[in-house]
């Protein structure tokens, strides 16, 4: 496989933990003495904190120190999961009943699927794949279980991808009309929706997406959120793979629809470097039509500047994406208004120079 794309770069102790997960056992033991040199779990990173269950779920019986505190968050996490899982059961039964075909996907399937525990994976939001043609009657069915939206009842514009509900027990659940920020057509979204398989969480027997979509979900995440601190994506697309059944020819088809070849070789990249270099095969991904574009719109999402400097190219390279699949006809001020919910009578410009502002002032008082 051609990856020549940079990797992400994870910080020390993160990669530690991973390494802990992944390598075979006397690395493993190696990384985490390592790691535990750096912290002695009284300077624990959020990064860290996120991996420390699945150390433990996937290093049981060997002889790792403050084990006892590692099964102490392991079951911690296990029953944080149970709780949110709990409040969140009685919407996927309803969802499954009205006939919106939910999809559970990212953590909460991965957790059944592929780490094999509740407790192994911290799941921040329960994330729900619908039937994006009934997406306004799925919202509105969560709203009558008493799952609340987090901006609202304004639908920012017809081509996000998600919208996030609060619900009973402070649960968060996160609606998708589809799984990535790119927008998809009926062969990108038959290409995600592919060879389905089934899960059972609870008593629920629900669809999920395959090993081959999960990856590039999880890798596409990992793109997005790598830099906040957030590296279980790394953990997530390496079982995947090391659990044998990705369709590698899915990955391709997915990556030549959604144009996303620069993107998930640089995710698989920094993935096959915690795994024996046969795991991932000699396939090539696709380049895009335009790589000149596709090379500044990656370190935009991978590396960028804080504050405004980095979130407004992001905004107009999504811009774009939504012009090119006909989701949006209007300007990029029009694009702002609609993402940042600008009410007609208030001036974008203000709203810029207080965003602008506020970032001034955040670093200003951490200097």
């Amino acid at each position: 496989m051609a990856l020549s794309t940079v990797a992400f770069l994870i910080p020390e102790r993160p990669q530690l933990l991973l390494e802990a997960c992944l390598l075979a056992p006397p690395q493993r033991l190696e990384a985490w003495q390592h790691w535990l040199h750096l912290t002695r779990f009284d300077d624990v990173d959020i990064a860290s904190f996120d991996l420390l269950p699945a150390v433990c779920h996937f290093n049981r019986g060997q002889p790792f120190a403050e084990m006892d505190r590692l099964r102490g968050l392991f079951r911690h996490n296990w029953a944080i999961n149970q709780e949110r899982l709990s409040a969140v059961l009685p919407l996927l039964s309803a969802l499954q009943t009205e006939g919106f075909e939910p999809i559970p996907i990212k953590g909460v399937a991965l957790a059944f699927t592929t780490y094999g525990s509740l407790g192994a994976r911290r799941i921040a939001d329960v994330d729900v794949l619908v039937n994006e043609d009934r997406f306004m009657g799925a919202a509105a069915l969560a709203a009558r279980l008493g799952f609340e939206p987090a901006s609202g009842w304004i639908w920012p514009r017809a081509g996000l991808k998600s919208w996030p509900f609060r619900g009973p027990r402070g649960v968060e659940v996160d609606l998708h009309a589809r799984p990535l920020e790119e927008p998809w057509d009926a062969e990108s979204r038959g290409a995600m929706l592919d060879s389905l398989n089934t899960v059972s969480i609870g008593h629920q027997r629900l669809k999920t997406l395959s090993p081959a979509a999960s990856l590039v979900v999880a890798l596409m995440h990992g793109l997005r959120h790598d830099a906040r601190g957030h590296h279980h994506w790394v953990l997530d697309a390496a079982l995947l793979i090391r659990q044998g059944g990705v369709d590698w020819n899915q990955v391709l088809r997915l990556a030549r629809l959604l144009d996303l070849g620069r993107a998930l070789s640089s995710g698989l990249r920094t993935v096959s470097s915690f795994l024996p270099a046969e795991s991932v095969p000699p396939v090539p991904i696709p380049a895009g039509p335009h790589p000149v574009r596709e090379a500044v719109e990656h370190h935009f999402r991978t590396r960028a500047p804080g504050g405004l400097s980095g979130a407004l190219p992001n905004l107009f390279f999504l811009y774009q994406r939504e012009r090119r699949a006909g989701l949006w006809d209007a300007g990029f001020p029009e694009f702002l208004r609609a993402v940042w919910q600008v009410p007609d009578e208030m001036s974008l410009t203000a709203v810029v120079v207080e965003k602008a502002g506020r970032r001034v002032a955040s670093g200003l008082g951490r200097a």
